[in-house]
This record gives C-alpha cells, structure tokens and sequence, in this order.
C-alpha cells in the first residue's frame, strides 16, 4: 500500500509477511505468494530430460516409490504458506508414474503425517503421526489397495510405548525397525506389524545414529558416541549381537589426552518424579582438595543431555571444574507426560530439578565448594541462566549462550513465536502477566553473579536483542559483565558456527569461570592438555 518516491534508489524490504527471517539463513525471505513451489519431476537414471509430475500451490516433501515402480508417495502440506493455521497439516498423497492420476491425499487434518515407508511387498504403508501440537507422537501402519489408496483404517503400533519413535524402516515385511530417545541414551528398537511390543535392539550408554540396513538384513551399521567416545561408525548382525567397531578416527588424539568419565546421578523432586543427570569430575581430581561445579542446562526446553560426546564438559573439567548436566522436567526421553510436565511453568517448575541436582551432586563429593558454583547454558539453557541467577543466590558467575531474557519482546522479534502460542497458553497479549512473570527482565534486580553473556549477530530464533537487554540492565547495575557479540553468527553457533569462532567461544566460557571461580591455589590437574 504504501509508495516510495523513487523505485530505482529504495534499497530497503516492505515486509508484509511474519515469516520475512529465518535463523541459520542470513538474507531476509521473500514473501511466500512469489515463491515456487518444489514440485515432482522423474528422469530416467541413465539421463535424459525430466518430465514434471505435480504442479501444486505448496511444495513438496519426502518421496518415495511404491514396491513396483507403478506409484509415488509423497508428503506435503496444503496448508504450509497460512501464517495463521496454528494445526497440524503434512499429510501423505500418492499419484501414478504414467500422469493418468492427480495428486491424490490419503490422510486428513488435523494433524501431521510423515516419515513414510513402505514395505518391501508393497503391502503396507507406515509413517508417523502426530494429532496436534504437544500430543504423543505415534508409529502407525495401513494397507495398501490396489488403486494405491489405503485399504481399511490404520493401526497404531506404538500405543502403548511411552517414548517417541523415530523414523521408521523396515527390517522385513513383518517388522519395522526405528531410533529413539531412551533418557540420557538413543537406540534402535523394533515392533512387529502384528503387535504392539516394542523391542529394544542396541543397548549401552550410548547414543546409537544413523543406522543402516544392508539388503539382505543380515547386517546393521550405524554411529555410536558415549561421554568419553567421540563418534565412531560400528557394524553388527541385525539382531545387534556381535558388535564390532569399524573407525577409530579418534584414537591417536584420545592417547594424548584425559577425559573423565561421566558419573550417572538421580534425585527425586518434591512431586516424586525422579530426575537424571550427570557429574563429571575435573581432571587430575583430588579428594582432599575442593573444587568448583559448574551446571549445564540444555536448550529446548524439549532436548536431551546424556551419554554423548560434549566437548564442552570435558574442556571445563580440565580447566578443574567438577561439570553437573541434567535431564529436569521438559527433556524428551522420559515419556510423554515428562516432555510437556513444564507446560505453562518455564522456569517455576524445573527451577527445582536444577537446584535439588545441585544438592544431589554436592552430596555425592561434598568437596564440591558451595561458594564457587557456576551455571551456564544456550537457548533455554540461557532463559534458564538468567532465570537461575536471577531469582536465586546459589550461583557466583554465569555463562549465558543465545539466552532469553524478556518474552514479550522475544515474541516480536523471533522467527518461532508458535513456541510460546503453545507453552504459554497463548500470545503476550493474551497470557500478559504470564509471559512478564516468567521472563527473567522482570527479577533482574536480584542479580549478582559476574555474567558472560554470548549471541550470535544472525541469531533469529533468540534475537541478539534479548542478550543486549541483559547485558544493559547488569551494566546499569554495575554487575561485572562481557556481552561478546559473533558475527556472521546464527542460532546453532555452538554446533556449527565457523570453527575458529567455536574455539573462541570455548575459550571465553573457559577463561571467564576460571576468572571468578577456580582462581585459587588448588591441585586442579590443569596441567593436563584438552
């Protein structure tokens, strides 16, 4: 509507679209009415021209053939450019090879269909499906007619197993093999198309990746990590006996150096819901000796800590920090019902499954120093870092990554408002009192830990302007603090930024908790190299 008074010399964007940013893509987005949509086209694998099978209004996702070659099916979502549709809409269509057929929907909304696969005979159809938002996700499997259709109501296969299935494939006709998180670990697990049993194939403390089937399904590979293991490729029957490592990628660089292995811990808070985490202790530990512990606090609040590589943990425990990192309320792999226990209460609720951890841990050695505790964390973890220090005394220095500090102003500027719409029963303008009493601006005068606070420029999930706000009101309040800015920057910096920015940005979390920490004359091992 509006005009400009010359077309050549604006250079500036008239947004009219929320969906203008998107964090991880540094050119703001065009408007979605003059986007083409991905559409289907099939070529012959030995070269040739493409030919175009679809041409919808909405693009097209994950593709797959039917067992004869004859049919396509494919994923999309009619509904993906409504920037009001709060539903879930993917849903699974299918078309003919020969053109003779229009895109035809199988699945109906509410709700969200995806993941497919077909079984080998052709039979079956099995994909995940997900009724709305912040409801158990589930593996279901239909037949499949002879017009491609589905053929008599879908079965859930998974109603009956708490935790959230991954990706499925199938190890035969009869059986349907997918990864999963199971607390601190993930794994492969199976179910038959005939039951609902669902059976665990790998196991350990571990988390198992990327697992790949040979034709013959006699063998699986796959990439395993553990605290103390970086990421290496394993191979096994397809039963997951007779495991056997493949790569040691890592093994010259582990003889130079120590890593300490992580300590499983578990506690029980005031509800009766027990909570997991795990403590690391620092290199060359001495049990004469006290020590500084720093607590970690993953993002999400929808994620996991456990039995995986953190480059993190290992470079604070060389630097002689005991490393406390949890799994409270709102982590995936607990169950349904744990995932979204937070619903409504970020911060108020698993406040006490951070602080009780910290109990915990300091139980287990009480020469951990209860004078020199640190907390550090990125996405939620930062919310949770500001909300830590800032409506408790435990902490005496803090590390904030990418954190939320105001949720009225982050729901303006971030590219996920559909987060809060959920967790916060609404908008800001809906939920007022709800989003001021959980953001941490509104405590920010009970501060006082010595705060290092880290954004990335580019960041569009947790705008830089959050960590400003923080970092303007310890300032003002003469709270020692560093707000370290990194350009070209977005939200996933800490997992794949540009390396030398990586380093960096270990470097200064180190430097800072060893500053306002472990600046005593101990015995801390640091003479050991990361």
């Amino acid at each position: 509507i509006s005009q400009t008074v010359n077309a050549e010399r604006f250079d500036g964007r008239v947004i009219t679209s929320m969906r203008y940013k998107r964090d991880g893509r540094l050119q703001l987005q065009a408007h979605p009415s003059i986007v083409e949509a991905t559409q289907l086209f099939i070529a012959p694998a030995t070269g040739g021209e493409p030919r175009q099978l679809t041409s919808l209004a909405f693009d097209i996702r994950e593709v797959i053939w039917s067992a004869n070659g004859e049919r396509l099916y494919f994923t999309a979502d009619a509904e993906e450019d409504d920037e009001y549709n709060k539903d879930l809409t993917v849903d699974v269509y299918t078309l003919t090879m020969d053109g003779t057929e229009q895109p035809r929907r199988l699945t109906s909304n509410p709700g969200s269909e995806r993941a497919i696969a077909i079984s080998p005979n052709g039979v079956l159809l099995a994909y995940l499906s997900t009724p709305e938002r912040g409801k158990k996700t589930d593996l279901k499997v239909v037949s499949l007619g002879a017009d491609g259709g589905f053929s008599g109501t879908p079965r859930t296969l998974t109603s009956n197993w708490n935790l959230t299935p991954g990706t499925p494939r199938w190890a035969d006709n009869d059986t349907l093999r997918f990864e999963a998180g199971i607390k601190g670990s993930s794994h492969l697990f199976e179910v038959s198309t005939q039951g609902s049993l669902v059976r665990q194939v790998t196991t350990g403390a571990r988390r198992v990746r990327g697992v790949s089937t040979s034709n013959d399904r006699q063998t699986i590979a796959y990439t395993a990590t553990t605290a103390i293991l970086p990421t290496e490729v394993f191979v096994a029957r397809g039963d997951g006996t007779s495991e056997f490592r493949v790569t040691r990628y890592n093994e010259e660089w582990l003889k130079n150096i120590t890593l300490m292995p992580a300590e499983r811990l578990t506690w029980v808070v005031n509800d009766g819901t027990e909570i997991e985490g795990w403590l690391i202790k620092p290199v060359g530990y001495q049990p004469g000796n006290r020590y500084p512990m720093i607590l970690k606090i993953h993002g999400g609040p929808h994620g996991a800590y456990g039995n995986t590589f953190f480059r993190t943990f290992h470079v604070l425990s060389n630097a002689g920090f005991f490393v406390l990192y949890t799994n409270p309320r709102g982590s995936t792999g607990y169950g349904h019902a744990f995932t979204y226990a937070t619903l409504g209460q970020w911060g108020e609720m698993d406040s006490e499954d951070y602080l009780t951890g910290v109990d915990a841990a300091m139980q287990a050695y009480p020469n951990i120093d209860s004078a020199r505790l640190g907390v550090s964390g990125g996405s939620y973890g930062g919310f949770m870092t500001n909300w830590l220090t800032a409506t408790t005394d435990r902490f005496a220095a803090a590390v904030t990554s990418r954190s939320i500090t105001n949720w009225e102003s982050w729901y303006g500027s971030s590219d996920a408002q559909g987060l809060t719409d959920y967790e916060f029963l609404g908008s800001p303008w809906e939920q007022r009192e709800l989003y001021r009493r959980l953001s941490p601006i509104s405590y920010v005068e009970n501060v006082t830990a010595p705060t290092l606070i880290i954004h990335s420029e580019n960041d569009y999930r947790t705008p830089i302007a959050d960590g400003e706000q923080w970092f303007i009101a310890l300032m003002k309040r003469q709270i020692p603090v560093e707000l370290v800015r990194y350009p070209r920057s977005s939200h996933g910096l800490s997992r794949s930024g540009e390396p030398w920015l990586l380093v960096d940005r270990l470097e200064r979390l180190r430097s800072w908790f060893t500053h306002w920490l472990n600046n005593e004359t101990t015995d801390t091992g640091t003479g050991h190299q990361p």
